[in-house]
């Protein structure tokens, strides 16, 4: 029984773990993601240390979710589960991996942030089964638990990689603010949906509340995986991002596929479409945010754009000793002798 329930307890960590990872294209070192999945590990015990710190200050944290009623469990969903798992996460993905050399990819934050996850998911999922020691349990966290776990680092790991990008075309501006969105975002949808799950006894609708938010944010997360991995800009390199230096790119980009295909990403949305007509104008979106430009200037981040100048065939004009001209000079002569004869 208990191999059986350690089994059901890893093998969604196994699985997950295995589709990020095999969805770089460049991949990870091994020893990189061996050392993220224990700091993952590591994380589970410092939400212990800083749990039981809160739960010295605000005794309502250490209470059982099921005695509180809808309007405490906000501050108990957010701060006391959501925002201190998600930090102590955070830490650990953004101190040791944010000024990596290996962090030359924007998926490569999605990875480092994900596994990271997993540890902790890992760590929490083994304390959980074993303490109710059902398979039941094991199954439905199996399911919803672990793959939220991750959903949180996939966005994440998101804009930690637009932060990473934002930071390489020196807009001080975004980067505080994706940096903080890497915080948020994940405690956000973390408090959710632990609030959906501890409030759906007593509000009978929030049960249906809480698979469609599970449905949708796995989706979301599927999306955003699918849209980074594709990602390959050299975060590394001090080159400028103008469309002809990669096949591929990410929302906020104008982006050109290998057949010259443009593409276009609204930034603010984050929502993928594609344009009617089949057009590659790169001097009409800023190469380095995706917003309209006027004037050559970018519209949100002020950067000015670069003109690539057209390269109209000019009319050839013959210079009059030329070997066209001498050959129409013959002509004409020969011509004026003819009539004179």
């Amino acid at each position: 029984m208990q191999i059986i329930l350690l089994f059901l307890s890893i093998l969604p960590v196994f699985v997950l773990g295995t589709y990020i990872y095999k969805n770089d294209f460049d991949k990870e070192p091994t020893k990189l993601i061996l050392k993220l999945f224990i700091y993952g590990i590591g994380s589970a015990f410092v939400t212990l240390f800083i749990s039981d710190f809160l739960y010295k200050i605000f005794p309502m944290f250490a209470t059982n979710p099921m005695q509180l009623d809808p309007i405490k469990l906000i501050p108990y969903s957010f701060i006391g589960i959501a925002l201190v798992e998600e930090f102590s996460k955070w830490i650990f993905v953004y101190f040791d991996t944010y000024n990596r050399s290996e962090f030359n990819h924007a998926y490569d934050a999605i990875v480092y942030a994900v596994f990271v996850a997993l540890g902790f998911a890992c760590v929490e999922n083994i304390l959980y089964v074993f303490t109710m020691y059902d398979i039941q349990t094991a199954i439905v966290r199996a399911l919803l638990a672990v793959p939220g776990h991750a959903c949180d680092g996939v966005l994440m790991g998101y804009f930690l990689a637009l932060a990473k990008i934002s930071d390489k075309n020196n807009n001080r501006s975004l980067v505080l603010k994706n940096k903080f969105l890497s915080i948020l975002m994940p405690m956000l949808i973390h408090g959710l949906y632990d609030y959906f799950l501890f409030a759906s006894p007593f509000v009978s609708t929030f049960s249906l509340v809480f698979f469609i938010f599970v449905y949708l944010i796995f989706k979301k997360a599927v999306s955003l995986v699918s849209q980074m991995k594709v990602v390959t800009v050299d975060l590394s390199s001090n080159a400028p991002f103008y469309p002809d230096n990669f096949a591929y790119a990410a929302p906020g980009f104008n982006i050109v596929s290998q057949n010259r295909q443009a593409i276009d990403y609204n930034v603010n949305s984050r929502l993928f479409t594609e344009p009617e007509e089949e057009k590659y104008i790169p001097q009409q979106y800023c190469v380095i945010c995706g917003q309209k430009v006027y004037n050559n200037v970018c519209s949100k981040c002020g950067r000015e754009q670069v003109v690539e100048e057209t390269n109209t065939p000019k009319k050839r004009v013959a210079h009059k000793n030329s070997k066209a001209n001498r050959t129409k000079d013959n002509l004409k002569k020969n011509r004026k002798c003819l009539t004179n004869v």
